[in-house]
Parts: C-alpha cells; structure tokens; sequence
C-alpha cells in the first residue's frame, strides 16, 4: 500500500482510504487462525457467561416489554452477573485490541488473549479508551442540557408550531454535537494504537495534528471495518435463531408464546452477536495500526 499524497498545505500525506480498508480485511483473514488459536478459551468463557446473564435476565429483566425494569430494580444475583458480564466482555476485548495491535505494528506473534491484562500496555489502552470516550461525552452531554429547560414547555404547547420548531432545534444541536464527538475522536483515535505498543509519552498534541485533513476517512474507515459484519451477524443470526422459533410456534395461541419466543430469539442471536463482535474486532484495530504506522512512522504499511 503506497502513501498517497495531499495537498501542499497538510503536514502529513492523506491517508489511503480504500487501500486501508482492504489491507485490514485481508490482515485479519490471514491471520484468523492464530486468532482462534489464541482467542477461543476467552471466547468460549464469554459465551457461558453471557448465555448466562442472558438467560437469567430474559425472564427477570424482559418479562414486560413494554416498561422493562431498570438496573437496580433487578435483583441482586442478575446485578451481579451484569457486572460481570461487560467486565468480561471488556477485558477480553480490551486484551485482543492490544494483541493485534503489536501483532500489526511490532510484528509481535500473539499470545493467549488474558495475559496481557498484567501489562502496562493493557492499563494504558484501557484509559486512553475511557478518556476518549469522556470527551466524545462532552459536547453530547452539553447539547442535552437546554432539554430539561425547554421540552416541557413545548409538550404544554400541545406540539404546536413552536414546540416542533423546538424540537428540530434540539434534534439538529444533538446531531451537531455527535458529529462534534467524532471528529474528536477521529483526530484522537491514534493514540490507541500508540498506547498498545508503548511508544513513549501519549502523543496527544501529535495525533491532533497529523490527522488534520483526514478526519472523515478515520471516521468512515472505521464504519467500513465494524459495521459490515457486524450487522450480517445480527441479520444472519436474528434469523437462524428466530425463524426456527416462530416457525414451531406458527399454529399457537400468539398471546401465550409471544414472551418466551423473543426472550429465546434474544438469547440465543445476542450471545452469538456479542461473540462474533469481538471476534471481528481485529478488523477495526487493524485500520487503527496501519493509520498509526500511515501518520507516525511515515512508511507504507506491509501486510502482516
């Protein structure tokens, strides 16, 4: 893949989109057997757990659609596995972020997804993560705060002309604000990568200026790695687990094996969802390493 060249007044070249795009889909399919060799204790540990959560949270947590019962409303037991549940997922994620990250950029053969929780690469990702998602936070939390002031005036109003103006003119700030959230982190997204492979100080300042120019080609690359099979998953899933299901149930009463059809159609397509998404999760981190190796080490990335 070869360094494409912006105009005269960027510092960096702009980065290759498509070319980017292709070489992680092709790095992760090369690679995917080690993955699997490395990945499927961790994998086969979040699918117990999930199934479990999920089996507990069905009944408990979705017996009514219509008003489901908040976090704390739940009992302690399904709190807990909750909790442990996103920590696991978090974790396992987290650990293979970092793995393929030092798999692209330092050429580092994988290890067992886990191991890597003791280092200090892990921790470093792990913060940079929560600081990055605080400040595509911020200007979505800011752009929420004239609803408490203005919604319930406008609902008085009986929706009339000037509460749907008020309400376009909340709806418009909102996705302002969330475009505000991804150029932020965008621009910052670099320092993930850079944190999994210990390249000294966080370069803050850095990945700010680099990226200038790019900002939606970060951004859409990004929604070209994650989305895709992402939503097949879900499609595919939603309807193998879904179809068989109703199928069976097809010359029922509706009204009695409604609630336990979906319960069961969730279970089975979240859980195989939530595993399909961190097991393509590579694609993503390998977009991020080739842009970090594309804006930091200024050479063309090498297929891995």
């Amino acid at each position: 893949m070869s360094l494409a060249n912006g105009p005269p007044q960027l510092p960096y070249p702009k980065l290759p989109f498509s070319s980017t795009v292709r070489l992680s889909y092709s790095s992760y399919f090369r690679n995917l057997a080690d993955l699997l060799r490395v990945a499927w204790p961790a994998l086969l540990l979040v699918t117990a757990v999930a199934g479990l959560t999920k089996w507990q949270q069905g009944p408990e947590a979705f017996g009514d659609f219509t008003a489901p019962p908040s976090f704390w409303a739940v009992s302690a037991w399904l709190r807990a596995l909750l909790l442990i549940d996103t920590t696991l997922t978090i974790v396992v994620a987290v650990s293979i972020a970092v793995t393929w990250h030092r798999l692209i950029i330092l050429k580092e053969p994988p290890s067992l997804i886990g191991r890597n929780v003791a280092t200090i690469n892990f921790w470093r990702y792990v913060v940079i993560s929560l600081v990055l998602g605080a400040l595509g936070l911020v200007p979505v939390m800011w752009s929420l705060l004239p609803i408490g002031y203005i919604l319930p005036a406008s609902l008085i109003a009986n929706m009339n002309i000037h509460s749907e103006n008020t309400l376009l003119v909340l709806t418009l700030g909102l996705l302002v604000a969330y475009c505000v959230s991804a150029v932020i982190i965008a621009r910052l997204c670099l320092l993930l990568p850079a944190s999994a492979v210990g390249r000294g100080r966080w370069p803050i300042r850095e990945a700010w200026e680099r990226t200038r120019g790019n900002v939606w080609r970060l951004f859409w690359g990004l929604v070209f790695t994650t989305l895709p099979l992402h939503l097949a998953a879900k499609f595919t899933f939603g309807r193998l687990v879904g179809y068989p299901i109703f199928a069976r149930n097809a010359g029922a009463d509706l009204e009695e094996n409604l609630a336990a059809d979906l319960i069961l159609t969730m279970i089975g397509s979240d859980v195989l969802v939530a595993v399909v998404d961190l097991l393509i999760l590579p694609i993503s981190i390998g977009f991020l390493s080739y842009a970090y190796q594309h804006f930091f080490e200024h050479r063309p990335a090498q297929p891995t």
